[in-house]
């Protein structure tokens, strides 16, 4: 593990930058996590829709794919804990705490997160009712993509507050997690592809 980071440090560095037009690689440690592929698909196929506006093009990786020393020139890093699957019955489980969170150091945000998937589908119970449980693992991946879509405006903005509204505001209700648009909003994007353009520095 502490090869890999380190690899990944020196090919990446500045790790979190999104060049607009240039793919940023996401590396998802599913270690010992139980997962849904159709969940998966779903949350990648949300956090690109909403980042797109940005620039930002993700080209996703499982951590146990990967090979001894990966190059990578944009990357960031996600951890995730829990079961990463809709279960067919009610569980119970103590949402108290953050649905993600991105590391940082001083004043910087750095290009590592985690993903509490037990937190996430406890906040979406509050709000399903009997044919969304049909599509449960669809909807965990949807409310999966755009909690980390949240959290990779933090490490492209480079931005440790929410200032900006959309996916950037300060919390996501049970309701946003997977009803209706959450989108970027136009502001933020722009803030993105300024941070990242020629001559920007982290």
């Amino acid at each position: 593990m502490v090869r890999l980071v380190l690899s990944l440090l020196c090919a990446g560095l500045p790790a979190a930058a999104a060049t607009a037009g240039m793919p940023v690689t996401v590396i998802l440690d599913l270690h010992d996590v139980r997962y849904s592929e159709s969940s998966l698909a779903e949350m990648k196929a949300e956090a690109q829709r909403i980042l797109a506006p940005a620039g930002v093009s993700l080209d996703w990786r499982k951590k146990s794919e990967l090979g001894e020393f990966p190059q990578f020139s944009q990357v960031v890093i996600f951890r995730f804990t829990g079961r990463c699957v809709m279960d067919p019955y009610a569980t119970l489980y103590d949402e108290r705490g953050p649905l993600a969170a991105t590391a940082t150091a001083e004043d910087d945000v750095l290009p590592f997160g985690v993903v509490h998937c037990d937190r996430v589908k406890a906040s979406l119970r509050r709000t399903f009712t009997g044919n969304d449980y049909v599509r449960g693992n669809m909807l965990l991946g949807k409310a999966l993509g755009r909690v980390m879509a949240h959290e990779m405006y933090h490490m492209f903005a480079r931005e440790k507050g929410h200032p900006g509204s959309g996916v950037a505001k300060p919390a996501l209700t049970s309701e946003q997690l997977v009803r209706g648009e959450m989108d970027l909003d136009a502001q933020t994007a722009g803030e993105i592809r300024a941070k990242q353009g020629p001559g920007a520095s982290r």
